[in-house]
């Protein structure tokens, strides 16, 4: 094995190692090299954030247009529900509709009127004699009393009075 004469120092007794001063154009240029490398890290850095930002943007706006499409779907669902209870509602007044139609058709034969009134109700069919004949286009009932309408008082009133 081949040693080589490093001259390591080891242990906790050094005080203040030794620098050699650089030229100061290499100076120069390692600063300018350090700014230059800070600056890339700071752009790569912000281009990152920017990156993140629109990702995260992007990720927003679908969330926001996946749930306005859910909006609106529940809507068109609810609408839907609507109308085919509509529907059945109508069907169903039109079944009753119908069945009122046949049942009325039955009642409003004069044959069956006739019969239900003589049986049920125990009419008779008048004669001639028991026809009475009202003319109406005369006034036929008595006038109201003037006292009548100059008393003026409400029946609740009248009420009262008759208790009190």
């Amino acid at each position: 094995m081949i040693e080589k004469n490093l001259n390591y120092i080891n242990g906790n007794t050094v005080l203040e190692p030794k620098t050699t001063p650089l030229d100061p154009q290499v100076e120069r240029q390692y600063e300018e090299l350090k700014k230059a490398k800070k600056n890339r890290q700071l752009r790569e850095k912000q281009k990152r954030r920017k990156a993140r930002k629109a990702a995260t943007q992007t990720i927003f706006i679908l969330f926001a247009a996946g749930m306005f499409v859910i909006w609106s779907d529940n809507r068109v669902y609810k609408a839907e529900n609507n109308l085919t209870q509509m529907k059945y509602a109508i069907a169903n007044l039109q079944s009753e509709n119908e069945a009122l139609n046949v049942k009325l058709l039955k009642a409003s034969s004069i044959n069956d009127i006739r019969s239900s009134a003589e049986t049920k109700l125990g009419m008779i069919t008048p004669t001639k004699n028991d026809i009475k004949r009202v003319d109406l286009q005369k006034n036929n009932f008595k006038p109201k009393s003037e006292e009548s309408v100059k008393d003026g008082k409400s029946l609740f009133s009248k009420i009262l009075d008759a208790f009190f």
